[in-house]
């Protein structure tokens, strides 16, 4: 079995965390050297000004994608007028030194309403006159005021259309500014000593909430409810060298970047990486542009969301812990026809949370929510080169096979390798029918990818830990002795070499080590 991309971090669920085990990873865990890599990769990947990107996010459906436009009308006008009053209102000041600053009447006695409070925060962003510039920790206010004003006239216009019945509560979402206390850019420990000061960058975060929530910073949420992660740059040179972590139900991700008044979005893919064309807050142009995208991304469907509907996240006390419901399609032999079967999962074995490598995805699953605690098999999701070989699937099986086949018959490499339980394609419902899943088909008007890759998965049965599980050294040394002589008779005897040889493709059991 191919290795993880990375080592699996902890297995065991917070006692208190809607969130699954291993899907939170902080950036400081990155290896300093990964600085080259990522800037080597976007060099070689990415495709900037793809005035398709934003696209990505229309809602599919007709009726829904008129009410989009509708609402970013009605936000995007309401906007301009609040801006120019504001304007008109304020008084500015500017030191001897040459230095302006603004202020604004109140209303009474009383503090200015949070309309008006976020109308100042964008019209200091639309309007700096700073040489350089805004300073980093400067933006991330301004922008959750951006995200602010924008979601109180979502969740007004869609709470309207909720109550007529026009459209389901679960269909809509806002996109909320996260909590973010360190805005001294918390990647900075992976860059040399001083490559990155507090001015030059943030991090933050905007996530998916339900209509209901409070248009108001909202505490971070699970992983998998967070639409982009957002890398603020004072100085656009630091834009190529964002780094955006994925979730275990994403196909791929979105991100944004803002170096000074300038935004862009960004969609990450398996061999590529697409910007959008700016968006200029300054300009009224630019500030609809966005208005259009975060609109877009309150009403999309779960695919303009780059998320996997075939994978879903479930936070039910009535059912038991947070788990996740993975749909597999797998030949049912005696029939002949393809069946849909559903795995459940709390365990990440090794996640593909990197804009490269093999991207694939490992889980510990089981076949019903009461054996969660003991998997039965291991799920792997992956995005392979293909040139649509239909004997995929075949070719697969019969690596498997010979390895079964050839290393069970000899007492030293019994159970070596995981016994292999099915693998296909993903199929993505599409009305009433299905379409496999792919590149192709997920990236519709962007320029071509590198490679025409198709989302697969694998089912082995369970084999064990990971090597990180360990008790101690002895174990390791045993471990390794194991899956190389496993490795060696691959070679020997099926002529099958092992593509990723290290100590990440082993799985311990107490018996023997499986890879």
């Amino acid at each position: 079995m191919n290795s993880p991309d990375r080592p699996a971090t902890s297995i065991q669920l917070a006692k208190n965390a809607n969130t699954l085990a291993g899907e939170s990873f902080s950036f400081s865990t990155i290896p300093g050297t990964r600085y080259n890599d990522v800037k080597l990769l976007l060099q070689k990947t990415l495709h900037r000004n793809c005035d398709a990107v934003r696209k990505l996010a229309t809602p599919c459906d007709p009726t829904v994608s008129t009410m989009a436009c509708k609402l970013t009308e009605n936000i995007d006008a309401d906007l301009e007028v609040c801006l120019s009053m504001m304007t008109r209102c304020r008084k500015s000041y500017t030191y001897s030194w040459g230095k302006t600053y603004h202020t604004y009447p109140q209303r009474g006695r009383n503090y200015i309403d949070p309309l008006d409070s976020w109308t100042i925060d964008i019209l200091e962003w639309t309007g700096c006159s700073e040489p350089n510039g805004m300073r980093a920790d400067y933006i991330v206010p301004c922008s959750d005021a951006f995200l602010l004003f924008v979601a109180h006239h979502i969740k007004a216009y869609l709470s309207e259309r909720v109550v007529a019945g026009l459209l389901k509560p679960e269909d809509c979402r806002l996109i909320l500014p996260v909590v973010n206390e360190d805005t001294k850019a918390k990647r900075a420990s992976i860059y040399p000593a001083g490559y990155w000061d507090y001015k030059a960058f943030a991090h933050a975060e905007c996530g998916m909430f339900p209509l209901s929530s409070g248009v108001e910073r909202q505490v971070a949420p699970a992983p998998h409810a967070i639409v982009a992660n957002v890398e603020i740059a004072a100085d656009s040179d630091g834009l190529d060298e964002a780094l955006f972590a994925g979730q275990h139900n994403r196909r791929f991700a979105w991100g944004l970047t803002t170096s000074s008044r300038i935004i862009h979005a960004y969609i990450f893919g398996p061999d590529d990486i697409w910007s959008s064309t700016e968006m200029d807050i300054t300009s009224a142009e630019g500030r609809l542009a966005f208005i259009s995208l975060l609109v877009y991304w309150s009403l999309c469907s779960v695919d303009g969301l780059r998320l996997d509907p075939t994978i879903r996240y479930v936070i039910d006390e009535s059912v038991g812990d947070p788990h996740l419901e993975i749909d597999v399609h797998e030949m049912d032999e005696s029939t002949s026809q393809m069946e849909k079967r559903t795995y459940y999962s709390k365990r990440c074995i090794g996640a593909a949370d990197r804009l490269f490598g093999c991207h694939a995805r490992y889980l510990a699953a089981s076949t019903s929510r009461e054996t969660l605690d003991t998997p039965e098999f291991l799920v792997k999701g992956m995005w392979m080169t293909s040139n649509s070989d239909p004997a995929g699937d075949s070719c697969e099986n019969l690596v498997y096979a010979a390895l079964q086949g050839m290393l069970d018959s000899s007492s030293k490499c019994t159970g070596s390798f995981s016994q292999f339980a099915s693998t296909g394609l993903v199929y993505l419902s599409q009305g009433d029918s299905s379409v496999a899943d792919s590149t192709v088909t997920a990236f519709v008007g962007l320029p071509d990818t590198t490679h025409v890759r198709q989302h697969r998965r694998t089912v082995s049965q369970w084999a064990g830990n990971s090597i990180s599980a360990a008790d101690n050294p002895s174990q390791v040394v045993i471990s390794i002795a194991d899956a190389m002589t496993a490795l060696n008779a691959a070679y020997v005897k099926c002529k099958i070499l092992h593509g990723n040889i290290s100590d990440r493709a082993v799985l311990l059991r107490e018996t023997a080590a499986r890879v």
